[in-house]
């Protein structure tokens, strides 16, 4: 079997299920997220779907990567790791297989996850500069070193 569609993606894990859990909840609820051009593991590209239990509502992600030395032409798995959006390329196709089932969603997330990336220690941007000293303080010493005449 060859994946060349969304249908044809899911199907395939609806036939080599990596759990018997993702096996009933895949009928149930399953979002493509698209293809991504690096994932752990075998470092190289695939597909990730999320799929969700309807009773207890535990998230799996199932990964589907070609893999010639298997029977199957394909590897699956479950991904434990935080989703790699900063590998997310499904913007460079116009398939939905690729695309995922919300693509302006996934490249947001794509870009966020770059722009942390590149953040020192993985911070949060600065939304404010302080130019100005606090003046909060009106003690008649702070009024001096500041400069202001009361």
């Amino acid at each position: 079997m060859r994946i060349r569609t969304r249908n044809d993606l899911i199907k395939f894990i609806e036939d080599h299920p990596p759990s018997p859990g993702v096996s009933r909840a895949l009928r149930h609820y399953n979002e493509n997220l698209g293809g991504f051009w690096k994932l752990p593991v075998r470092q190289m590209g695939g597909w990730i779907v999320r799929v969700i239990t309807p009773l207890t509502l535990t998230v799996h992600h199932v990964v589907v990567q070609p893999d010639d030395r298997t029977k199957l032409g394909y590897r699956i798995w479950l991904l434990l790791d935080p989703i790699p959006w900063q590998y997310y390329d499904g913007d460079s196709s116009k398939n939905s297989l690729y695309t995922g089932d919300l693509p302006a969603l996934f490249k947001r997330k794509r870009d966020y996850a770059k722009a942390k990336k590149h953040r020192p220690n993985g911070t949060r941007q600065s939304t404010s500069i302080i130019d100005e000293p606090d003046r909060s303080d009106t003690s008649e010493g702070n009024d001096k070193q500041l400069g202001l005449q009361g």
